[in-house]
């Protein structure tokens, strides 16, 4: 994304969209972040299992489209935003506040099957 932005490619219009989001993050706690990114873990993680378990795209539609509807937040789609606007430093704490949050809720609804994996004893 940054080398986009340094190619010019429309960047008075993007940074239009993105600095109003950007805004919005950071009005944030960062326990919102996380719970954000929790919202975002679950559904993204049910759109992989209902293809794996499937692979109806369907499956895969659905959870993402309330991932979006639900204004979840996602480190890379946020890191997207964060690269056309006015970067901060501190925008790098919340990235990996809403990286915590979508790792604990794709482990929330990760199949069975990986939570019950086999202990290891040396």
């Amino acid at each position: 994304m940054f080398i986009m932005r340094r190619l010019d490619f429309m960047p008075e219009l993007i940074y239009e969209c993105a600095q109003p989001i950007l805004e919005s993050r950071d009005a944030e706690l960062w326990y919102q972040h996380i719970a954000g990114g929790i919202g975002c873990g679950i559904c993204i993680q049910m759109a992989v299992n209902n293809w794996k378990a499937k692979g109806e795209p369907l499956g895969v539609i659905l959870p993402v489209a309330l991932f979006i509807l639900c204004g979840f937040e996602h480190c890379i789609a946020d890191a997207f935003y964060y690269a056309w606007s006015a970067f901060e430093w501190r925008h790098l704490l919340q990235i990996f506040e809403v990286f915590i949050g979508n790792m604990i809720g794709a482990f929330i609804v990760l199949p069975s099957s990986v939570h019950s994996l086999p202990h290891f004893h040396l």
